[in-house]
C-alpha cells in the first residue's frame, strides 16, 4: 500500500509538471546570450580611447612634473607622465593595427613618441596621418614641434607658415612652441646648437599677400612681425598692395625697418 501511494504522488507530480509546461508556466529559464565578438573597427575605437584617456593623464603629470619645484615630487611626476604616454603609444598602435585608416590615430602614434623623445618615429607617423588627411592641422603643428626638437628650423618655420593660412590658433601654439625653443637656445648658444641659431638668424622672406583690407593685412602683418622678431635679424616682411599705404602697413608690421611693399600683377 505505501508502495502504491508513492507510485501515486509520483505519477501525480509528474502529470503536474506536464500541464504546467503545456500551459506555459513553468518553463526553464533560457540561457545568456552568448556575448558577441568585437568588430575591428570597435576594438580599434575602444584603444583610441583609452589611449587619449592615459594621454590626459600623461600630459596632467608632465605639467606638473615641470611646475614642481622638490626634485622628489619633479621626477615622480616625469616618471609617471612617460608610463603614461608609453602606455598611450601601445593602445594607439594597437588601433592602427586593427584599422590602419585613421589618421586621428596616427597623429596620436606621433604625439606620443614625440613625448618620448623618438622624434623620427613620430615624423613618419605624421607624415601618416597628413597623407591620410591632407592639411591636418594638428597633426601639421605638431609635426612643426617635432621638427624643433630635431632642430630642422627652416622646416618648422615652413610648417607655421602652412599652418598659418587655415588655422590661426594652431599657428598661434607652434609659434609660441617656437620662441619658447629660441629663449632654451640663446640660454645655451655655446652648446651644440649654436648652428641651428645660425640657421635661424639666416634670410628669411615672409609675403602678406590677402584682399585690399587695411585691418586684415594689418592683423595679419603684425603676427608676421612676431614670426620675424624670432626668425633672425635678417628676416624681411613684404606686402602685396596697389592702394593702400605701405607706410602704415610697416608700422603695423612692428618691423618698419625691415620691410617692403610691392605690386605684382594678381598676387
Amino acid at each position: 500500500m505505501r508502495i502504491a501511494l508513492r507510485v501515486l504522488t509520483g505519477l501525480l507530480l509528474a502529470g503536474g509538471m506536464a500541464t504546467g509546461w503545456a500551459n506555459g508556466g513553468g518553463g526553464m529559464p533560457s540561457p545568456p546570450p552568448m556575448p558577441r565578438e568585437q568588430t575591428p573597427q570597435q576594438k580599434a575605437r575602444d584603444a583610441y580611447n583609452d589611449g587619449v584617456h592615459d594621454v590626459k593623464k600623461a600630459d596632467k603629470a608632465q605639467a606638473a612634473a615641470a611646475q614642481a619645484t622638490d626634485a622628489g615630487k619633479k621626477d615622480k611626476a616625469a616618471h609617471e607622465a612617460g608610463d603614461r604616454y608609453t602606455q598611450a603609444l601601445r593602445k594607439f598602435l594597437e588601433a592602427t593595427g586593427l584599422v590602419p585608416q585613421l589618421p586621428e590615430t596616427w597623429n596620436y602614434v606621433g604625439y606620443t613618441s614625440r613625448k618620448l623623445g623618438h622624434y623620427e618615429e613620430a615624423l613618419a607617423a605624421y607624415d601618416k596621418a597628413l597623407t591620410l588627411k591632407p592639411g591636418y592641422a594638428d597633426a601639421l603643428e605638431y609635426r612643426g614641434e617635432a621638427y624643433l626638437a630635431l632642430n630642422r628650423i627652416p622646416d618648422a618655420q615652413q610648417a607655421y607658415l602652412d599652418l598659418y593660412a587655415g588655422n590661426r590658433a594652431l599657428a598661434g601654439k607652434l609659434l609660441t612652441a617656437m620662441k619658447s625653443w629660441v629663449a632654451d637656445q640663446r640660454a645655451t648658444a655655446a652648446g651644440s646648437n649654436a648652428t641651428s641659431l645660425d640657421e635661424l638668424d639666416s634670410s628669411t622672406f615672409l609675403v602678406e599677400a590677402v584682399v585690399e583690407h587695411h585691418d586684415m593685412k594689418a592683423e595679419i602683418l603684425a603676427e608676421l612681425g612676431e614670426l620675424a622678431r624670432h626668425a633672425g635679424q635678417n628676416a624681411v616682411l613684404a606686402t602685396t598692395t596697389s592702394s593702400l599705404s605701405i607706410a602704415e602697413l610697416a608700422k603695423a608690421s612692428g618691423h618698419p625697418e625691415r620691410f617692403v611693399g610691392f605690386h605684382p600683377f594678381n598676387p
